[in-house]
């Protein structure tokens, strides 16, 4: 099989399994808690990042080779990019929603309630 053969196969197969995620994914339709909401919009974020930078491996693999008067190939310059651009992107989507779920800032905690109201009623 010639490799730009091979390049277009794996292009197919990675376009469907990517569609049957977005199609699981996307098909669950509204969702009525709003934090629930709120991973799954993270995670499928996080599956669109994962399926660029899976193409752009792909690219860097199995792409055109450089030209005359380039030492470097397509693939590789799109690949470097991602490498770059993705992990950052990755960690701060990670960061912000799973960070944002552990802390809980509609409820304030109060110290001791007992000896506020106890301030308040020797005025």
């Amino acid at each position: 099989m010639s490799r730009n053969m091979l390049f277009v196969v794996t292009l197919l197969v990675v376009s469907v399994l990517a569609g049957g995620v977005a199609y699981g994914m996307f098909a669950v339709g509204t969702m009525s808690e709003f934090e629930k909401s709120k991973m799954y919009f993270a995670a499928s974020v996080l599956a669109f990042l994962a399926f660029i930078f899976l193409l752009a491996m792909i690219f860097y693999a199995l792409g055109p080779e450089p030209s005359q008067p380039s030492t470097e190939s397509s693939g590789k310059t799109i690949f470097d990019a991602c490498v770059k651009v993705i992990p950052p992107l990755v960690t701060l989507i990670i960061g912000f929603y799973f960070g944002a779920s552990q802390n809980n800032p509609s409820s304030p905690t109060v110290a001791n309630p007992s000896a506020t109201a106890a301030h308040t009623t020797e005025k």
